[in-house]
């Protein structure tokens, strides 16, 4: 039955127990080891025998509630269960000691020590409140300072929905209640701040602020009487704990963060060059803390692991340009279906027209384009593409639209300015804000608070975000940008440039950055500006810029309809509906020429392009003439032999696809390279003796294309070496040799999960086209 005795338990469910961290009136508090996870948790019970169904209903809403709360100072659950008949809560295990141990060792704190511990906890009470939680047991018991003075919040354990209130009695650590919890009143966020500032007076004291021999006199005490302070108490601060322990709730502060900011600003009173000090010793830390909450948040989405891998590995095949081939990053970028099928249409689209709208793969775009330029529209695409669709706040979609704007006027820009790298500034500008798009999509309800204060308090953004999160935006896509290796440009393009009028950029890192800043604080006037301020608006921004551009409020009117109507073509590439976007309807307004009026692009979107599948008989007829050209162009034979490769594995949506050559002494056949899943494990694996029984030996020696539809079946159990069957075999297996004047040279491998039949013979009859065109292209080379 009940886990809660005072034997110690070896395992509650999968954990097996290691000692008792506390014990309470509700349950007991273990540490714990997981073996599935190999980590350590901190689980909690409930008391059950001495509670009621409601009792157990509230544990339940319990679990939810905490469940919802995501913040870097608050302890997260991870997953909740049954044992023994007694539910129980795996948190994660902070390795630390309760603020009531920290004071009994260490005595009562200073004023700067004990600011520095409740801000972050303030930030963290104002995120659960913002969420419509409220924590109702707030005492030094249940926070946690690790070694390096971190504070987390614990134990929600009896929050309950913003203004509710439970009919089963008083709940909550009697000495740190207030005064509406005492009188079993409504409790609202007021109450928790009464409650923190009875932990700020012990922290500064050393003592209890309410002490009495029984309940009924604590009661009493916290209804009826005021607190006492001890002669030597700070005024200030005095003030700003009286302020929180008012009697009326709504004579208190009116959120956690107004008493936050008063803390912070006695804070530089009593010690302004101190805190300096301190602010600069702790951003570092800072930093790295919320980033490392940040990627864990992160890694909890499913979409974003293989986003952040993939944009790592793009971006390091294009830095490795002059070391590796276009089939390299190609294959990279086709790993993402979507991807490719989106990058393609793009580089075919009237923004690349000088390359007449004819590149069929993303290998020839490689070559043509280069690998910086293809590398930074396939950054563009996968960071909308992975925002744009989600279930978020309507911020996040404008604040993707605005991007689009200042990356798309970014490249107006340049090409007014004769910067031969256009894409480049288009991409900067576009990632100048990383750190605010991956925050709203993150962190909602911490951006929520951000911009109410944004809005409401008048503060500016950074400022703002630095209260919430206790980091800037900026440093928050920097530091994402730097873990995503992203280019030197690209991170360098998101810090904020200093006030003022700006000095000559002396490199074209610097004319880059310049470019994106100009462009994304013009976005930011055409948001927060009305049209009849425009000409004063510009003329204030272009004097801020004048050392670096030259450009007129009507050449960047030009510049700005310009990138309207591509954002529009952009816009159903992508399929993201413009129509209702309250930015790009104000900036149709600064346009001079136009109403203002946005056209219902919803109409115009196309259907997601099955890129190049077979059906589309007449993007194959382009690829096999794109094929014909490079080879009567003499493209080098390693470019055809991808260009072939990467045209069948995305016309047909094959799983694999190989080219396996008979080395010179005609003693082997091994893979030289590929497309799809594991590629190089298959490649490096892939070396079977010349002449051998196999199928690859068999389609060489008859020169006869073979197809294997099952093969696990008993019939190819001779066809396939053992160390294939066993791992790499997919349901059907495709073979095409390659002969030069009678001779074999070579093999085309495929396999595929769908399964494949002799019967399909005529619908795989491009196939053999293709493999004609490497024939040719050796014959030419």
């Amino acid at each position: 039955m009940a886990i809660l005795n005072s034997v110690l338990p070896d395992y509650i469910g999968r954990f097996k127990i290691i000692k008792q961290l506390g014990k309470g009136s509700q349950g007991v508090v273990y540490l714990a080891s997981d073996s599935q996870l190999e980590r350590n948790v901190a689980i909690k019970t409930i008391q059950l025998e001495k509670s009621t169904p409601k009792i157990k209903k509230q544990f339940l809403t319990e679990a939810r509630t905490i469940a919802k709360l995501q913040h870097p100072n608050i302890i997260p659950l991870y997953e909740m269960d049954e044992h023994l008949g007694t539910p129980y809560l795996i948190f994660e295990y902070i390795d630390g000691q309760s603020l009531k141990e920290h004071l009994i060792s260490k005595g009562k704190l200073s004023s700067k020590a004990c600011i520095n511990l409740l801000s972050p906890l303030l930030n963290a009470i104002a995120y659960a409140h913002k969420r419509g939680v409220v924590h109702r047991d707030l005492n030094p018991s249940n926070i946690i300072i690790t070694t390096q003075d971190k504070p987390y919040l614990m134990d929600f354990g009896i929050a309950t929905l913003l203004g509710q209130r439970s009919d089963e009695g008083i709940w909550g650590t009697f000495k740190y209640m207030s005064p509406e919890q005492c009188n079993n009143e409504k409790i609202t966020a007021a109450s928790d701040l009464f409650s923190l500032g009875l932990v700020l007076y012990e922290m500064l004291n050393g003592k209890q602020a309410i002490s009495a021999d029984n309940k009924f006199a604590i009661i009493n005490k916290i209804v009826n009487e005021e607190v006492s302070y001890p002669i030597d108490c700070d005024t200030a601060i005095k003030e700003i704990i009286q302020k929180a322990l008012t009697k009326n709730p709504e004579e208190r502060y009116a959120d956690a963060l107004d008493m936050r900011q008063d803390l912070k600003k006695h804070l530089r009173r009593i010690a302004p060059e101190t805190e300096n000090n301190t602010q600069n010793n702790q951003k570092a830390g800072d930093i790295n803390s919320t980033l490392e909450f940040l990627l864990r948040r992160m890694e909890h989405k499913k979409d974003f692991p293989t986003m952040s891998h993939q944009v790592i590995e793009i971006s390091q095949k294009a830095k490795a340009a002059g070391d590796t081939s276009a089939n390299i990053l190609s294959n990279a970028i086709l790993k993402d279906y979507s991807l490719s099928s989106k990058l393609l249409r793009l580089v075919n689209s009237p923004s690349y027209g000088q390359y007449g709208g004819r590149i069929s793969t993303i290998s020839r775009a490689v070559v043509i384009l280069g690998f910086e330029e293809v590398r930074n529209a396939a950054l563009g695409l996968m960071l909308l593409d992975h925002l744009k669709d989600k279930n978020q706040a309507e911020s996040l979609k404008e604040a993707c639209i605005g991007s689009m704007i200042s990356g798309s006027m970014a490249k107006g820009v340049a090409e007014r300015m004769n910067i031969k790298d256009q894409e480049e500034a288009y991409v900067c500008s576009m990632f100048h804000q990383l750190g605010k798009l991956l925050s709203i999509y993150y962190f909602p309800e911490e951006s929520e608070i951000i911009f109410d204060m944004v809005k409401q308090k008048n503060m500016k953004e950074q400022a703002a975000a630095e209260s919430v999160l206790g980091v800037s935006f900026e440093e928050i896509g920097i530091a994402v940008g730097e873990s995503w290796q992203l280019p030197n440009q690209l991170i360098d393009s998101m810090h904020t440039l200093p006030a003022g009028e700006l000095k000559k950029p002396l490199s074209q890192t610097d004319l880059l950055k310049h470019v994106s800043g100009f462009s994304n604080e013009y976005c930011d006037l055409i948001e927060t500006s009305s049209v009849h301020e425009r000409q004063q608006n510009f003329e204030s921004l272009a004097s801020r810029y004048s050392n670096s551009m030259d450009i007129s409020c009507s050449q960047m009117e030009e510049i700005l309809s310009n990138s309207l109507s591509e954002m529009e073509k952009y816009a159903q590439l992508v399929n993201l509906d413009l129509s209702q976007s309250s930015i790009f309807k104000k900036a149709h307004k600064w346009v001079p020429s136009e109403k203002g009026e946005v056209e219902n692009t919803s109409e115009k979107i196309e259907p997601p392009l099955n890129s190049y599948i077979l059906e589309n008989q007449g993007q194959i007829i382009d690829a096999i003439q794109e094929i014909t050209d490079s080879i009567l162009e003499g493209a080098p034979l390693n470019d055809i032999l991808v260009m072939v490769l990467e045209t069948i594995f995305i016309s047909f949506n094959f799983h694999r696809i190989m080219f396996c050559f008979i080395n010179k002494g005609r003693t082997s056949i091994s893979a030289r390279f590929g497309f799809g899943p594991n590629i190089e494990e298959i490649i490096n694996r892939f070396n079977l003796p010349n002449g051998g029984n196999d199928i690859f030996n068999m389609s060489l020696k008859q020169a006869k294309d073979l197809i294997i539809e099952d093969t696990k079946s008993v019939d190819s159990k001779n066809l396939l070496p053992e160390w294939y069957r066993k791992k790499f075999a997919k349901k059907s297996l495709l073979v095409y040799p390659i002969m030069v004047k009678n001779i074999p040279i070579g093999l085309i491998y495929i396999d595929s999960i769908a399964p494949i039949s002799v019967s399909d013979e005529t619908r795989l009859g491009p196939i053999k086209t293709l493999r004609n065109q490497i024939v040719l292209a050796i014959r030419q080379s």
